[in-house]
């Protein structure tokens, strides 16, 4: 039934041009003006540096993403590949030496600014999620989750194959050699 209803979901907002960003999203109530813009570098695959005017460099970690960390590794296949590295090169893909226009949402625990950040017509967190390369935080957010269920059901990114959730990651779960236990499997 789930998956009924997010074959359902996807065909409702992705399947009609423009129909996610008609629904109101309440991940953009936190982001307020003025928009930060600067010339964008990749930290990893959910935070950025943003090169501003004058010699001031914001890091900025993408709101309501999350991608897996350096090290982070997955399996496709029976086989591991670093999913981190992998989402560190797409996010570098998107934001190397691109002009970006960003607003800030907050401050995670680690103090760094929370951004929603474009390029032109581009939302990069919502990229990184429609690739496979990271996951939504934003559970009531039509355009993220619906970009989610895309990329799983097209076996996109990390959902190719297991790999343990980046937030359980860093609370120290790792894959183990066998089936998938405790970790995300599409």
């Amino acid at each position: 039934m789930r998956r009924l209803w997010s074959e359902f979901l996807v065909a409702a907002l992705v399947g009609l041009p423009g129909a996610a960003e008609a629904f109101w999203d309440p991940i953009t109530d936190a982001c307020q003006p003025p928009v930060i813009a600067g010339v964008g570098e990749a930290i990893d695959g959910n935070t950025l540096v943003l090169q501003t005017t004058g010699d001031t460099r914001l890091v900025i970690r993408l709101h309501a993403v999350d991608a897996p960390d350096p090290g982070q590794t997955c399996r496709a296949d029976g086989e591991p590949w670093d999913c981190g590295r992998a989402a560190s090169r797409a996010l570098a893909g998107l934001v190397d030496g691109r002009e970006l226009q960003c607003l800030a949402c907050g401050y995670d625990a680690a103090g760094r600014t929370l951004g929603l950040c474009r390029d032109g017509d581009v939302d990069i967190g919502a990229a990184m999620v429609r690739s496979g390369m990271a996951m939504g935080r934003a559970y009531f957010s039509n355009a993220l989750h619906a970009s989610e269920v895309r990329a799983q059901m097209e076996g996109l990114g990390l959902w190719r194959g297991d790999f343990v959730d980046p937030l359980a990651w860093r609370q120290g779960r790792r894959l183990g050699a066998g089936p998938c236990r405790g970790c995300v499997n599409p």
